[in-house]
């Protein structure tokens, strides 16, 4: 059932009851406040009070709101406490303040809060002191657990609100157990039956709160919050940092819980055993009283009717009083009789005969008027003598005349707490109450006939009663619970109910469980220190293994390991003995062979490296090695077999050399254990060795040779032995290798040494960095090029010139790359070539020419050229002149019209050829370019506007495409730019076909255009093409043999090119055409001071 508040309940709270519970409550405290020791420290900050004080609101009020009532019947008051039990409430709201608290504020926030939310429970719900120091006890566990920063993966999901929540939830149940038993009134027995059987419900109420607030938080995401607690760091839980700890958290919890579990069990088993047992005495008693109660109404009935019988004196009252007195006597059964007469009056009786004493009860009184109309014998209950605990028995019989008519009536009583008959149960009844139970025998109407509380008698009964025999469990008025049997008869007139206090269950259940629980905790106590002892001694071997395991991993592999038993430690020791042993065997096998590796790295003579290897093939035990070398020239011995050995017998065993040699055959190893099958292989007159051992020394194209080991003592080869042995026979063949590329290198190095000292050009080889690796002679004898070294041990040790360097490092990537500079006033041609060593750059060569006088030459050739060129240009004028006036002396023939007109022609050819002579020389004497901004386009249309009369002429087409690029400008010389494509385009019209076509074209890029002009005409042939740009140069085509020219004009577009820091070059197809391709950088680069100088 949903209740919205707690409000409607009046609130209070139980004090305990008695000074065991104060020590407890004063108990958890102190553990509480002792946990909470270390964790307590001041912070001012007001964003953190402001979020406490807000959780501390909430902690006040959803405790009181939004629950559900448990609809739970057979929960009971505490013992001894006359109160009704109250069904438990799950307020589902009221753990999500404190665990907020956890997450968020710290430990002693969470406690503080989780008190308060307690308080406020415990005034409304649960009423228990208890309950404050309980919650505060609960949040700090929690805090803990949210907190903690445990890597392993059971304290990562524990830091998260569910996975804390439900730890919790599970470490509560120890916790409610011990405050339920302190916080019960009554004896041990009462408290520990009501803690272990009462509290449960109580426990699925706050963990139901508990798990669910950690639901709620972990489902709102709180710990993706900024404000949840966040750790940086992780450490090893503690059950990870050795094996008896792992034991000791792993187990002592798993005791715990079996240890509690068994408690439980023991006690609930313990309590139906002692129920049983009680249920078994109840019974028994109830039945043996109850055989008694029957006879006891029947044997009155009897016996009054027996002295009815016997002839009353009716009319004689005083002989009707002796005979009275004389059946009290004789039968015991009585205490009191009575007669009445016919009409009811009384006559007489005994002991007392006065009517005034023998007070008649309402149903006595109605019995006579029975029995005087015919009802021959009657019984009735009535009132104890006063001060008596049981009812009185009545008994009326008719007495009957000769005729069978009632002529009067007899009364007799007897006390049923006296009545022999009735002993046997009373002392049963007592028995119960000796026991400190109660009994209690009821009439029809549940009537109390006996109690031992006299007041109570004939008073209606205010327990249970059930309809048959049974045997339940029922509740004092003081409130304490009772376990009672009731027998009924089966008329069901008489009730006989048996009931002993549940602590008599309870004390007996303590009896029978105390003794089963204290062996299993000393059985438990016992396991626990046997294992731990046996983890123990399990840990101290590991821990040694551990240690030792260590040293090894550190190198240290001297310290055996002791190896005890057969067992798991022990076969893991073993293999750690073999381990340490194959390791030291492999580090002092690598030792050896680092030995080798620098020996054989150290030097390249195998005469010093054998020394090495030989050693090293010892190092087994070996008596004698022997390396053998099959071609000796290689090494530049004059022998063909060349040997080295080691060990104290190794030459005497040298007739084996050939012998094994022979026996190897295609064989890698050869292994030959004893003498006998060593004397097989051959006639040996020297001594024999008792076992040998042969590895080829080979690689994939080469046999090199032989390494074999001789032992004087009988020896058998391990599989480790054979791979070290090969291992040394490995690097015995990189050694021979090493040692014959060393002979080969150094006889090609000589061989260049004498190359270069041979040759008259100066050659340098440059590294890669710029360091100088070699020069010869000729390249020292160079003034200004290098600087000698101070260093003996080096021929030369840098680079002097500043322009050979620059010129280097700036063509250093290029191919076959040659150019031109000035060292110390000479002018000197450079050639470099890279060195690759699989296709990586190595270096450089270098190699200069001296061209000073070549340049001193054609300086004076260009001097000579201009002059002569200068000085023809009068004559020629001369000669024109008087050729072109011929005709103004006389009427000329056409004979003499021609040869007029061919030195007219003449003439011009020479006179262009001067000034293709005086332009290329002013174009390669380096004048400076007259840079300007121009559009390339333009060029072209000029270059047009001036050829168009000649193309015209030679009826050619001269087609310019469009381009994207109109407004492209480039910096360039205009006039020297525009001569060049003059050059080509006059090329193109001269070589084209009648009524041919010419293509002009512009190619954009990023950093340079490229002039395209293409022809149709006959085009140049493949051995022609890279000569066309050479001085005087001309197209061999025959096709084209009546075009005269200079041989100049590509010339000067190749140098114009070139001062523009540009290039030109021609694709061409015989028959087809030709195009030419000048291009010119968009930019031209800024020239230094020095350039300008030059």
């Amino acid at each position: 059932m949903v209740t919205a508040t707690l409000l409607n309940t009046s609130p209070y709270i139980d004090l305990p009851y008695h000074l065991i519970g104060w020590l407890g409550w004063l108990g958890l405290a102190a553990v509480l406040f002792w946990g909470l020791r270390k964790k307590i420290q001041w912070i001012s900050s007001k964003k953190f009070w402001t979020v406490f004080l807000v959780i501390l609101a909430f902690a006040i009020i959803l405790p009181l709101f939004f629950g559900i009532k448990l609809s739970w019947q057979s929960s009971l008051p505490l013992p001894n406490i006359t109160r009704e039990s109250s069904s438990p409430v799950i307020m589902i709201l009221s753990a999500i303040p404190w665990m907020l608290a956890a997450g968020i504020l710290g430990f002693w926030p969470a406690v503080v809060i989780g008190f308060m939310t307690g308080l406020v429970t415990a005034l409304w719900n649960t009423h228990n002191l208890f309950t404050p120091l309980e919650t505060a006890t609960l949040a700090l566990l929690l805090s803990f657990a949210l907190r903690q920063n445990y890597r392993s993966r059971i304290f990562q999901w524990m830091r998260r609100p569910i996975g804390a929540a439900v730890a919790v939830a599970f470490i509560s149940v120890p916790v409610y157990l011990l405050t339920t038993f302190f916080g019960t009134n009554g004896t041990l027995a009462a408290r520990l039956d009501y803690a272990f059987t009462q509290s449960w419900m109580m426990l699925l109420v706050n963990a139901a709160q508990i798990i669910f607030a950690g639901f709620v938080l972990d489902l709102a995401l709180v710990t993706k919050s900024k404000y949840w607690i966040q750790q940086k760091s992780y450490v090893p839980s503690p059950y990870e940092t050795g094996l008896q700890e792992k034991v000791f958290y792993i187990a002592l919890p798993i005791i715990f819980v079996l240890l509690l579990t068994l408690a439980i069990a023991d006690w609930v088993v313990a309590g139906k055993a002692a129920e049983k047992m009680l249920e078994s005495r109840l019974k028994s008693m109830a039945e043996m009283a109850a055989e008694n109660i029957p006879s006891l109404i029947d044997t009155g009935q009897g016996l009054l009717l027996d002295m009815v019988d016997s002839h009353l004196p009716m009319d004689m009252p005083d002989t009707a009083q002796v005979f009275l007195k004389d059946k009290l006597r004789s039968m015991p059964f009585f205490t009191q009789f009575f007669l009445f007469d016919l009409t009811g009056a009384p006559l007489t009786g005994y002991p007392e005969s006065d009517l005034s004493q023998y007070v008649l009860t309402p149903e006595e009184l109605a019995g006579v008027q029975l029995a005087l109309n015919g009802v021959l014998i009657q019984s009735y209950v009535i009132a104890p003598v006063e001060g008596e605990n049981s009812a009185q028995l009545a008994y009326i019989a008719a007495i009957p005349d000769e005729y069978g008519l009632a002529k009067g009536v007899i009364s007799a009583r007897t006390n049923l707490g006296m009545n022999l008959f009735s002993q046997p149960a009373l002392l049963a009844l007592q028995e119960i109450q000796t026991a400190g139970g109660e009994g209690v025998i009821l009439d029809g109407q549940n009537r109390i006939l006996y109690h031992s509380n006299p007041s109570l008698v004939l008073t209606t009964y205010q327990g249970e009663v059930p309809e048959n025999s049974d045997y339940y469990e029922d509740t004092s008025g003081t409130g304490t619970r009772r376990m009672v049997y009731a027998c009924i008869s089966e008329a069901k007139d008489w009730k006989i109910l048996l009931s002993l206090p549940a602590s008599t269950t309870q004390e007996l259940s303590l009896q029978i469980a105390v003794p089963l629980l204290a062996i299993s905790i000393l059985i438990s106590i016992g396991a626990y220190l046997l294992l731990r002892f046996m983890v123990g001694r399990l840990a101290k071997s590991l821990v040694q293994l551990a240690t030792q395991a260590d040293e090894i991993s550190k190198g240290s592999l001297d310290q055996k390991i002791s190896i005890n038993g057969v067992d798991e430690v022990g076969r893991l020791s073993a293999a750690f003995e073999q381990m340490r042993t194959s390791l030291k065997s492999r580090l002092d096998e690598l030792d050896v062979l680092l030995d080798v590796s620098k020996g054989v790295a150290s030097n390249f003579e195998i005469g010093k490296t054998s020394a090495h290897l030989l050693k090293a093939c010892l190092s087994y035990g070996a008596d004698s090695a022997r390396l053998i070398l099959k071609n000796g020239y290689s090494f530049g011995f004059d022998e063909e077999t060349i040997s080295y050995s080691a060990g104290s017998e190794a030459d005497e065993y040298s007739e084996l050399d050939k012998l094994l040699i022979d026996q190897m055959g295609t064989d890698k190893v050869l292994v030959i254990p004893s003498k006998p099958r060593i004397r097989r292989i051959g006639s040996i007159k020297g001594p024999i060795p008792s076992a040998v051992v042969a590895m080829t020394l080979a690689d994939e194209s080469t046999d090199y040779g032989m390494l074999w080991i001789a032992y004087a003592e009988p020896h058998r080869f391990y599989d480790e032995e054979i791979h070290f042995l090969n291992t040394i026979a490995g690097q015995a063949v990189l050694a021979i290798s090493n040692s014959s590329l060393f002979m080969n290198a150094e006889v090609g190095k000589k061989r260049l040494e004498a190359v270069l000292s041979s040759t008259p050009e100066p050659v340098l080889v440059v590294g890669e960095s710029g360091k100088l690796l070699m020069a010869n002679e000729a390249a020292e004898n160079v003034a200004g090029l290098i600087e000698a070294s101070n260093d003996k041990g080096h021929l030369v040790a840098w680079i002097k010139s500043t322009e050979f360097i620059d010129f280097l490092n700036g063509n250093r990537d290029k191919v076959n790359k040659t150019g031109e500079i000035s060292i110390d006033g000479k002018i000197f041609e450079i050639s470099i070539s890279p060195v690759k060593v699989e296709n990586a750059v190595v270096g450089t060569v270098c190699v200069l020419r001296d061209i000073t006088e070549f340049r001193d030459m054609e300086k004076m050739k260009s001097d000579f050229v201009a002059t002569v060129s200068h000085d023809l240009r009068a004559p020629m004028g001369i000669v024109r002149g008087y050729a072109t006036m011929l005709q103004m002396v006389g009427e000329l023939n056409e004979q003499q019209k021609e040869y007029a007109n061919k030195m007219v022609n003449d003439l011009d050819l020479i006179d262009q050829m001067v000034d293709k002579l005086l332009d290329l020389g002013r174009i390669e004497s380096g004048s400076v370019l007259q840079v300007e901004k121009i559009a390339p386009m333009d060029l072209f249309d000029e270059v047009m506007k001036v050829l168009q009369p000649l193309a015209t002429q030679r009826k050619v087409q001269i087609m310019r495409e469009l381009t994207i690029a109109q407004n492209l400008e480039i910096e360039a010389d205009k006039a020297l730019l525009q001569q060049a494509l003059y050059n080509l385009l006059d090329n193109a019209i001269k070589f084209s076909p009648l009524s041919g076509k010419i293509a002009l074209r512009l190619q954009v890029n990023p950093e340079n255009v490229v002039f395209e002009i293409q022809d149709h005409g006959p085009g140049i042939a493949p051995l022609d093409i890279d000569k066309i740009f050479d001085k005087f140069s001309r197209n061999g085509s025959k096709d084209n043999g009546s075009l005269k020219g200079s041989g100049l004009g590509l010339s000067i577009v190749k140098s114009i090119a070139e001062r523009h820091h540009g290039k030109v070059w021609a694709v061409s197809t015989l028959g087809k055409g030709s195009t030419f391709f000048l291009q010119v950088p968009i930019s031209q680069p800024v020239r230094t001071e020095k350039e300008i100088a030059s």
